[in-house]
């Protein structure tokens, strides 16, 4: 569920033990308010994804408790609306994407290697965040965000 920016602490209570992933807009909040935000939501029952985007700053995501941080594509706007939901969108689409089959496999030796979901699942957030970082930037540079502007 996407609350932008149009939340408070009792809707998110009452919301989040129903949610697997929250996404906010917190551009105007510091890193400590969000990690507080964040955390609150997960205690408040939120199952798997929060996102909280930052605009020019990036954002924060925590995936199953693990904090992750996504610095941003910075770019010469032509238009900034969407950016925050272009950026939900491609990061869900890929992390969840990458999930879809994957499978824990007994580790036999000392070996190094991705031999666990938890490994391989670190490893696919972080580059979902990059290519939503990049996804978003470049909707930044055209004009509706999605190349659909018109005048009225």
């Amino acid at each position: 569920m996407d609350f932008s920016n149009n939340y408070s602490e009792e809707y998110l209570k009452q919301c989040s033990p129903y949610l697997d992933c929250v996404c906010l807009s917190c551009g105007d909040k510091s890193l400590e308010e969000i990690l507080k935000l964040i955390n609150d939501i997960k205690n408040y029952g939120c199952k798997h994804i929060i996102i909280a985007t930052r605009g020019s700053l990036g954002a924060i995501v925590m995936v199953d408790g693990k904090i992750y941080e996504q610095s941003p594509c910075l770019v010469k706007p032509l238009d900034t609306m969407g950016a925050g939901d272009s950026f939900i969108t491609c990061f869900l689409v890929n992390y969840i994407e990458g999930m879809k089959n994957v499978t824990d496999f007994p580790s036999q030796s000392q070996e190094k290697g991705l031999v666990s979901i938890r490994k391989y699942q670190k490893y696919l957030v972080k580059s979902a965040l990059y290519k939503a970082a990049i996804y978003s930037a470049n909707n930044c540079l055209k004009e509706g965000s999605f190349g659909y502007g018109i005048e009225f």
